[in-house]
């Protein structure tokens, strides 16, 4: 979110956020924007990936392109 932003959005009354849910855990991250809605299934990365720095894991979308999460 855009560190200007946070005024204008939070006095507005609406709150895009998207919700993640991680082995029980929940957690709504507020965003800016919405573009489409869609659940993927995040899998885990290989030992050689593992060390990304801000990566958690990966998915293959529904038109097969691999995406990194």
């Amino acid at each position: 979110m855009h560190e200007t932003d946070k005024t204008n959005l939070f006095s507005s009354g609406d709150y895009p956020v998207i919700l993640v849910q991680d082995e029980g855990n929940r957690v709504a991250l507020l965003v800016d924007k919405i573009i489409r809605r869609e659940e993927i299934l995040i899998k885990s990365l290989g030992p050689g990936l593992r060390r990304l720095k801000y990566v958690s894991g990966g998915s293959i979308m529904a038109d097969g392109q691999v995406v990194l999460v």
